[in-house]
């Protein structure tokens, strides 16, 4: 008895502790129409710079090359929340990204909230994304 509940805690610990089994960006890439359903904005943008407003949180600016879902100008702010395992910063300005992200209170201001709901261009090309 004493193995099986050891057994047990050792197994939720473990899925608590590698909540990420799959990168998000491959995750999201992979599942596109069920992150364009829950994304209240979703486009395709070039990446223009990030600001660590602290640690856990940056804010990005984007020209919108193309939008999916959603309104917002050509020029947008994604607040992302880097919180959880699952988050990812951006990477390199000048770099395009399709991005799943969710509205704020602020006008053309949008929120990734712990889970890194944006896919690079290379590996959406890897995994032959496809965003109607």
């Amino acid at each position: 008895m004493k193995k099986s509940i050891t057994t047990i805690f050792l197994l939720i610990l473990s899925a608590q502790a590698y909540a990420c089994i799959i990168s998000p960006l491959y995750d999201v890439a992979m599942n596109v129409e069920k992150f364009k359903k829950k994304a209240d904005l979703v486009f395709f943008g070039k990446l223009e710079q990030t600001t660590l407003i602290n640690k856990y949180i940056h804010a990005s600016n984007f020209t919108i090359i193309k939008t999916y879902k959603g309104k917002a100008s050509k020029q947008v702010t994604i607040i992302n929340k880097l919180h959880s395992s699952c988050s990812r910063p951006f990477s390199k300005v000048g770099t395009a990204y399709y991005v799943f992200a969710n509205k704020t209170n602020k006008e053309n201001e949008f929120i990734i909230d712990g889970y890194a709901t944006f896919v690079p261009l290379n590996v959406a090309i890897e995994t032959n994304m496809v965003l109607k």
